[in-house]
């Protein structure tokens, strides 16, 4: 339940591959309105149906070797209010 919470809280959700490429925490993310920040080839590679949804219109994309949290950030931060608004509307 706690988890949940902190998903529709949220505005940003991270999500890198574990033990396998690709779980429900993206899903679930996408569920509770959470942008997916979605780090490493492997995981993006992973998701379903990437040739009928367009993710790269809600979610963002980090590579494996420039995940340090710094980065995220930073491309996070250079996102523009309008586009966070469409990112946001894509996603609903």
């Amino acid at each position: 339940v706690a988890f949940a919470d902190d998903l529709l809280q949220s505005q940003f959700c991270l999500h890198t591959a574990g033990d396998s490429p690709t779980s429900r925490r993206f899903f679930d993310a996408v569920a509770a309105g959470c942008l997916p920040v979605v780090v490493g080839e492997l995981a993006w590679q992973a998701l379903p149906f990437r040739r009928s949804l367009r993710y790269e219109e809600f979610a963002f994309f980090v590579d494996e070797e420039d995940a340090d949290r710094a980065a995220v950030f930073e491309s996070i931060r250079r996102t523009s209010a309008d586009e966070l608004r469409q990112r946001f509307s894509a996603l609903l």
